[in-house]
């Protein structure tokens, strides 16, 4: 999802969400990152309202919002797990 100069890209095998600068599109650069979280496992759909990040993750039902209103120290807010596959 890119919104100004900023794109957040879900991380798939490192269950982040990722922060990366693209005010230079020749040379983008992640700023920031949440870390792995084993409530996101397998990180794969994402949407932004506002200043928060909703993210799903594929292997564990996982859903969470991350607060990015200082997209360089993105921070998880919330995160649930569902021991039933969404898919």
């Amino acid at each position: 999802k890119v919104e100004g100069n900023y794109a957040y890209v879900t991380a798939y095998s490192t269950n982040s969400l990722d922060v990366v600068d693209i005010s230079n599109p020749a040379a983008p650069f992640e700023t920031a990152t949440t870390g792995g979280s084993n409530d996101l496992h397998g990180l794969w759909a994402i949407e932004k309202i506002g200043n928060t990040v909703l993210v799903s993750g594929f292997n564990n039902g996982g859903v969470g919002t991350v607060d990015v209103s200082t997209p360089t120290s993105p921070t998880i807010s919330r995160a649930t797990t569902s021991s039933t596959w969404i898919g």
